[in-house]
């Protein structure tokens, strides 16, 4: 019954770590901590389903979590900048078209 649950989380996640990361405009060795920080937040809430009984490991772990988590809100944070600079470069296109 909450496992089906669970495949909502995973967005409002990514949504609030995004967020948070426009809001504090995090830079340089902040934004690394701020990744370090969240990861270990989702492997908490992990572990915490892992004590419950939602999950059930048999060759996993959670420092396999904790490194797939980084590794997964990097790429969410490159694929963000990408769309931010892409949208950026199109108004800026479309100002220009404007201008003449």
């Amino acid at each position: 019954m909450v496992e089906p649950l669970l495949a909502f989380a995973y967005c409002p996640f990514s949504y609030f770590y995004l967020y948070i990361y426009e809001t504090w405009k995090f830079k340089e060795w902040k934004l690394l901590l701020y990744m370090i920080a969240v990861s270990l937040f989702a492997v908490g809430l992990e572990a915490v389903g892992e004590w419950v009984g939602v999950f059930h490991y048999k060759k996993w772990n959670l420092l396999n979590s904790f490194l797939v988590y980084l590794v997964t809100l990097g790429l969410t944070h490159l694929f963000y900048k990408l769309i931010v600079w892409k949208r950026h470069k199109s108004l800026q296109l479309n100002i220009e078209q404007g201008a003449n």
